[in-house]
């Protein structure tokens, strides 16, 4: 089903995220397909942990990557193996060091002095990843060192990480970077790839490399999409020679996407209530709020999503001023899209924002004391319990 084609029963009396598993199959599709031999895939679950999408997934057998305990459950009650599932992330504690090591879920610390405290902990056949700090794409363009990156030990400590392990008779097993958001130049990840393979070489017993950083989407007409094409030549070219580097033994690479994985399989669902014409804009108010859709609010300069207006004026001529589609509240933030162009909509009509599978539901706050969205899963009987 399109989202354009809604049955009028989804009728946006409350505001509504829609989840489509149709959609999400063509886009784990589009990973698994990726023509890299041995990658493996894990879902980054601080995008979304819908329960239904979790359970689709995994499914597929992709794998997930976690940086909470809750995030952990969640993953292993949608059955998610703990084999895997990577959990990666920062000043955690004995008691989740241990309960990682009892499922046997693969730990990725992110300095030296929580690498100290899993090696005390972990048992003598467990394998640990190491986050390195090989530079951000603070602009989403280039890579970069930046010293308010917070993430990851400097590549000068990688080698005292590995020694501190081979020390405790321990080892570790691989790497881990991330490089940015929404990066739609694929050059910036390959040499992001580039430099955790340098620490390959550099250390011959590490056996895989994780690059976080999320694959751009094409929010806006006119938009470069992001070229897997090119990835995938780029990604083969520095496997194959760290293979040969090593004298052909492999390099598992493990890729996280996010957002570019379920953002496109949701549409976040309001109905107008007001519309009002100003000299150089129209303000249209809904029945919902940046609490319930919260990137345009965290990520003012780039969170953009597309508007669909639907009903009978749809196919009307665009307003002749840019529109404001605004929430429910005096906040004055509240601005679910800014400067869209798109028919009038009148009172009552539904208005959809597409691309609404990522950071919506995880991030959605008690701010302005708005109730939670509803949740539908078309594809799936199941409906969530805050309808």
């Amino acid at each position: 089903m399109s989202f354009k084609t809604l049955p009028p029963h989804i009728d946006g009396g409350h505001p509504t995220y829609i989840y489509d598993l149709d959609i999400l199959a063509r886009t784990c599709d589009r990973f698994q397909h990726l023509a890299i031999p041995g990658k493996r895939l894990y879902f980054a679950t601080m995008a979304n942990d819908h329960p239904a999408i979790l359970r689709y997934i995994a499914s597929r057998g992709i794998g997930a990557f976690v940086n909470s305990q809750d995030h952990l459950t969640m993953a292993l009650e949608a059955r998610i193996a703990p084999a895997d599932i990577v959990y990666a992330s920062t000043g955690m504690g004995r008691a989740e060091f241990a309960r990682c090591f009892d499922l046997g879920v693969h730990v990725v610390v992110d300095s030296m002095g929580q690498l100290d405290d899993a090696l005390r902990l972990c048992p003598a056949q467990a394998s640990l990843g190491i986050r390195v700090n090989v530079g951000w794409a603070v602009d989403g363009t280039t890579l970069q060192d930046d010293p308010g990156y917070r993430f990851g030990v400097t590549r000068a400590e990688l080698a005292d990480a590995v020694h501190l392990a081979r020390a405790r008779k321990r080892r570790l097993s691989g790497v881990h970077a991330y490089f940015g958001t929404n990066i739609v130049d694929f050059e910036v990840l390959v040499e992001g790839l580039r430099r955790l393979g340098q620490c390959v070489l550099d250390h011959p017993e590490l056996d895989y490399v994780d690059v976080g950083g999320g694959f751009g989407i094409a929010d806006r007409a006119g938009d470069a999409a992001f070229d897997y094409d090119a990835y995938v030549a780029g990604v083969g070219e520095i496997l194959a020679t760290l293979e040969r580097a090593r004298r052909g033994r492999k390099v598992e690479l493990r890729i996280e996407p996010g957002r570019s994985l379920v953002s496109e399989c949701s549409a976040f669902l309001v109905r107008v209530r007001d519309v009002k014409i100003r000299s150089d804009r129209a303000f249209v108010g809904t029945n919902g709020s940046v609490t319930q859709f919260p990137r345009p609010l965290l990520h003012p300069a780039s969170a953009t999503h597309p508007v669909v207006l639907l009903g009978p004026r749809a196919d009307a001529e665009c307003h002749d001023q840019p529109i404001e589609l605004t929430g429910s509240s005096t906040y004055s933030r509240d601005f679910l899209a800014r400067g869209v162009t798109m028919p009038l909509p009148a009172v009552d009509d539904r208005v959809l924002l597409l691309h609404a599978g990522a950071y919506g539901r995880s991030m959605w706050s008690r701010f302005l004391g708005k109730p939670n969205p509803r949740e539908i899963v078309l594809g799936d009987e199941s409906r969530s319990s805050l309808e």
